[in-house]
């Protein structure tokens, strides 16, 4: 009796494994080292670190008959061992949805001056979403770049994804944060349109995004748009951001942040890539004896791809930060770092 049940349960797990088989699977890694030096005029700022930024991500595809795509993703970060994104996915003619741990339509259609640079080389306490995601006792809040501002993170959502149509391409997202905090639901909305140049394209890239305010948060909305060219070896981007908060019900902001940026891009062929960008962010709402809060960046990278999956990345950042109204300490310096970084 006991050997007829083992037959039966090898049976099911063999059938069962069967069905999962039809399916496309891929396990991908990111894997950096990092050592960076910081040469500030702050103390606690100053000093030389090392640093891991390693993910595994599991992706599963599938294609039904009635031609729907249904797709599952789980993105593992592999230093502290946590979810970075969990998601479930179905695309076909009508577009994409996708439901779970995953970044608001403001990433997708996100879009900032430094892009062009492969190690974004910042201090941790600058941010222009601190005080929207709960942030703000440890975090400064100013733009270090004229990008997006991912206000939800990871957090659960659902989003959906018009196809590409004549270049143009919508998406919409929705974060619910759940019974008892229902004023924290967030909403992500953007577009694209990429058309051909002779020698190159051009991709206009716009996004928003909004979080609901109540009684002990505060309301918050950013908008980011921008424009990349690339023309042969050669890439450029320009793009533009403002973030501003306010008390619920009160039109007096607690932040207004505004940023522009450009960036620029060459290959130089045998896997060199020469890459500069420079950007200022400003808070009107954060004003000291007449003068703005303000944050500026310039920064220079070299990146070379010595063998393919492994890259070499020196990165260098000239920044200045200003002290507005905000009861923060001005900071200015200057970071390098390397990266060593591989991929599977």
């Amino acid at each position: 009796m006991r050997k007829i049940l083992l037959s039966s349960t090898s049976m099911v797990a063999a059938a069962t494994i069967a069905s999962y088989a039809t399916a496309d699977v891929s396990v991908t890694g990111a894997f950096d080292w990092k050592y960076r030096n910081i040469s500030s005029n702050v103390a606690a700022s100053d000093g030389t670190q090392m640093g891991t930024d390693n993910e595994v991500t599991i992706s599963f595809s599938e294609k039904t008959d009635s031609g729907l795509t249904v797709s599952g993703r789980y993105d593992l970060d592999a230093d502290s061992n946590n979810i970075d994104e969990s998601s479930l996915s179905v695309s076909g003619g009508f577009g994409t949805l996708v439901m779970g741990l995953d970044d608001g339509v403001s990433d997708t259609f996100g879009v900032h001056e430094q892009d062009v640079i492969a190690d974004e080389v910042h201090l941790g306490k600058f941010s222009a979403a601190a005080i929207a995601d709960g942030s703000a006792t440890t975090t400064i809040g100013i733009a270090t770049n004229a990008g997006e501002v991912n206000i939800s993170g990871d957090d659960n959502k659902l989003a959906y994804y018009t196809p590409v149509m004549s270049g143009f391409r919508a998406g919409y997202s929705l974060s619910d944060a759940g019974v008892g905090t229902a004023g924290d639901n967030v909403t992500d909305l953007g577009f694209s349109y990429t058309m051909p140049l002779e020698g190159g394209s051009v991709l206009i890239e716009y996004n928003n995004v909004s979080k609901d305010g109540d009684a002990d948060d505060e309301e918050y909305k950013a908008t980011n748009y921008g424009v990349t060219v690339a023309m042969g070896a050669m890439t450029f981007i320009a793009s533009t951001m403002n973030a501003e908060e306010a008390t619920v019900g009160s039109n007096i902001l607690t932040e207004d942040i505004e940023a522009t940026g450009f960036g620029v891009s060459y290959n130089m062929g045998g896997g060199l890539v020469l890459a500069a960008s420079t950007m200022e962010s400003e808070d009107a709402a954060d004003v000291s004896n007449g003068n703005k809060e303000k944050y500026s960046s310039t920064i220079g990278e070299v990146s070379y791809s010595i063998a393919p999956g492994l890259t070499a990345n020196l990165t260098y950042n000239d920044y200045d930060y200003k002290v507005g109204g905000a009861g923060t300490t001005a900071d200015a310096g200057k970071i390098t770092q390397l990266t060593i970084a591989a991929s599977f």
